[in-house]
């Protein structure tokens, strides 16, 4: 089951109690949530991602109104509208439908359906899973029409980014803050084709620290992809505060008398 932007689409509900008898007359009531995709993973896709991984997108939320009762087979069709958003990224519709017996009380199921895009998209799958400074990151890039089919492009455009943070200290009123400052310095870029059958290569050495890998096309009906990545092992801690140092180790594991490499930017 996949929805698109205005569409109108229609949920079987059959509701019966725990002794299976069929719900019948009961209301009938829920919400629609449009939310970016965890990852902006792509429907049908395993490992690609899609759309701007650092903009964010507003969820947008929604009452289901006029939802008719279980009929005396405990049955009813949910007609839900899905609204028309701007999305940089993959999206979703979390469906949640809430049955409510005599007595008040209500079940709830929940129902995720992917939105389709409506525009086409270049999605990324990343060959790798953990990288040491040195090493070369290689990627799987493919192009998708906006039903979701792959189509061929050339000269798609990439560029590989080293990202880095700085602190802007201010004083307002008497006290002291900070801002984070990001900067980006390139250190690869080129072009790749691809095809409807076969994905497109991109591969590139990288140092220590956070990366952004930026790709886009020529075609103005294509939405542009951005994926970061982090080389060395840092775990699932952040320091987004001048407080903290943000420190890298060249594995996750080691043995006993082993060399630990570690980066700290400082």
């Amino acid at each position: 089951l996949v929805a698109r932007q205005k569409q109108t689409l229609k949920v079987d509900l059959e509701a019966r109690y725990l002794y299976g008898a069929p719900g019948a007359e009961l209301d009938v009531s829920g919400e629609v949530t449009i939310r970016a995709v965890e990852d902006g993973a792509v429907q049908g896709m395993p490992g690609y991602e899609a759309g701007l991984e650092d903009e964010e997108f507003e969820t947008v939320k929604n009452d289901i109104e006029d939802a008719p009762k279980t009929d005396a087979r405990g049955k009813a069709v949910i007609e839900i509208e899905i609204p028309e958003v701007k999305a940089p990224r993959p999206i979703e519709a979390k469906i949640l439908l809430r049955v409510a017996e005599a007595g008040g009380r209500a079940v709830e199921r929940t129902l995720i359906v992917p939105i389709l895009p409506d525009a086409g998209m270049i999605a990324v799958k990343k060959n790798f899973e953990n990288l040491d400074e040195g090493s070369v990151a290689t990627f799987d890039v493919v192009a998708l029409a906006p039903g979701g089919g792959r189509v061929a492009r050339r000269d798609l455009q990439w560029t590989l980014y080293r990202v880095t943070n700085n602190y802007q200290w201010y004083n307002s009123d008497g006290r002291w803050g900070f801002e984070r400052v990001k900067s980006s310095r390139r250190v690869a870029d080129g072009r790749v084709d691809v095809s409807a059958a076969d994905p497109g290569k991109i591969s590139a050495s990288v140092g220590w620290g956070a990366h952004r890998l930026e790709i886009k096309s020529g075609n103005d009906a294509d939405q542009p992809t951005s994926i970061t990545f982090d080389v060395g092992w840092s775990g699932d801690a952040t320091a987004e505060t001048p407080d903290l140092l943000q420190v890298t180790l060249d594995k996750q594991n080691y043995r006993a008398g082993e060399e630990m490499r570690v980066q700290i930017a400082s």
